[in-house]
């Protein structure tokens, strides 16, 4: 991925991390205006339901438990 994305990267428009503990991660999708879950298949995604308990915009792939999750609105 870094080497497919590498022009995003250096222009600081998309970054790798290192995995974060559970608070920290929360945190961050506190202070963000959307959440991403691009997982094809994934039957109880949590990362959309904290980010929805959060009342965050979640942008979701139309597959797996998240579609049925999110919805169409």
């Amino acid at each position: 991925l870094k080497s497919r994305f590498g022009q995003q990267v250096e222009a600081g428009q998309l970054g790798f991390g290192d995995s974060l503990p559970r608070d920290d991660v929360l945190g961050r999708v506190s202070k963000a205006w959307c959440t991403v879950v691009p997982s094809l298949w994934e039957n109880y995604p949590y990362a959309c339901i904290e980010a929805m308990s959060l009342g965050k915009l979640v942008l979701a792939s139309a597959s797996g438990g998240q579609a049925e999750m999110v919805g169409a609105d």
